[in-house]
């Protein structure tokens, strides 16, 4: 017969079994690389600043998950069936800081949302290990730096926003790793450089925003693979060349290219109703070549911008460069010689000393004086090294 003591030692011991499966199977609905991955994120985010942090201090007041522990209560967080984390989403919630290394703990992460916040500093490179993330949306915030190398590991990732924020370096050239991708909105940041040809192989690309940033070079021929494309938008940078042929066929909903200077018409590309008939019509189209030296800038044969350059007047005279003419005038006055030059500055004075007319003879070579009474004027042209004065006659 099994004595008092005994039954009583194997009861205590099956009691304590049943509370440690008990605490286990709780602390299975908190995963530990979860609960420290959110703790981190908590603690380098100014969490205790948070707009709303409900239940956030199930993490931010422990160092290990409480027996009763379940994420999912938190704001902003949510759960697979797998209890682990797989969305965050603490749109405009007044994060600030950095993001943590240990975001690559949330291993299951489907969807990281933290745009409209203060948020800084570089991508850490951990980003590109949290390889089931579909959608990662940082609009609105203040990341800076280079993109991390990594994020073109994420190869489920189908919605990418780094918009409004202060990115700098080029897109990445293995860009076209993430063949899943639909969304990609990178307006309003610093990236500089080409636009890679990788572009043209994300053939699930619907919406690119690329606007306000200082991209260079040609558009690439290559995006007519897009054949979802429904926005491009590349206006606000410095794209130059021709306008690719291509884009006639493409059916977007919004197409905007303008305010790229070297580009055909400022890119106005919607303003030139002959292009899609005849793409030669560029060639001559103005343009803006960025060399303050040259006038008339223009689109040419290879599709580039250029500009005649003007004649350097700092060691010519002005009196063997311009002359004016009529001279006695009656209802105008036309300066002769002012093609090519760098602008000159004329006031036309009476005889009394007083300014009647100033001007520039680069910004009009034909001037009006019929409003001025007859008689006789001094014409005054200077720059920032001579002066010149000439009589003229008012008839």
């Amino acid at each position: 017969m099994m004595t008092l003591s005994l039954k009583w030692y194997l009861f205590a011991g099956c009691l304590c079994w049943l509370c440690l499966a008990n605490t286990v199977k709780l602390n299975a609905q908190c995963h530990i690389d979860d609960f420290n991955a959110l703790k981190a994120l908590y603690e380098s985010t100014n969490g205790a600043n948070w707009t709303n942090r409900s239940f956030w201090d199930m993490v931010s007041e422990h160092e290990m998950p409480l027996p009763d522990c379940d994420l999912s209560f938190l704001h902003g967080v949510s759960l697979n069936t797998n209890n682990r984390v797989n969305i965050v989403d603490l749109f405009n919630n007044n994060l600030s800081g950095e993001l943590p290394v240990a975001i690559n703990t949330l291993s299951e992460l489907n969807t990281l949302s933290l745009n409209d916040n203060k948020l800084s500093g570089k991508l850490p490179q951990a980003i590109g290990e949290l390889s089931q993330l579909s959608s990662l949306s940082l609009s609105n915030n203040n990341f800076s730096g280079v993109l991390p190398e990594s994020l073109v590991k994420l190869k489920n990732l189908s919605i990418l926003f780094l918009d409004n924020n202060q990115f700098s370096g080029t897109i990445p050239t293995a860009i076209d790793s993430l063949d899943q991708l639909e969304w990609l909105f990178a307006e309003e940041n610093q990236f500089s450089g080409n636009l890679p040809a990788a572009l043209g192989n994300l053939t699930k690309l619907m919406y690119l925003s690329l606007y306000q940033n200082d991209f260079e070079g040609s558009i690439p021929a290559n995006l007519d693979s897009l054949k979802n494309l429904q926005w491009l938008l590349l206006h606000q940078n410095n794209l130059s060349g021709c306008f690719p042929t291509f884009l006639c066929n493409l059916t977007l909903d919004s197409l905007n290219l303008s305010q790229n200077m070297q580009l055909p018409n400022s890119g106005n590309f919607n303003a030139i109703d002959s292009l899609c008939i005849e793409p030669a019509v560029q060639i001559g189209l103005p343009c803006n070549d960025g060399d303050e030296d040259t006038i008339d800038d223009k689109i040419q044969p290879d599709c580039s911008c250029a500009g005649e350059l003007m004649i350097d007047i700092s060691d010519v005279k002005l009196n063997e460069l311009i002359s004016i003419y009529p001279n006695p005038a009656t209802s105008f006055i036309q300066f002769n010689g002012a093609q090519n030059l760098q602008p000159i500055t004329f006031r036309l004075y009476n005889q009394q000393g007083q300014v009647v007319l100033s001007g520039s003879v680069h910004s009009s070579s034909k001037t009006s004086i019929e409003h001025l009474v007859n008689g006789i004027y001094y014409i005054q042209f200077f720059n920032t090294k001579q002066k010149v004065i000439i009589p003229i006659v008012k008839e």
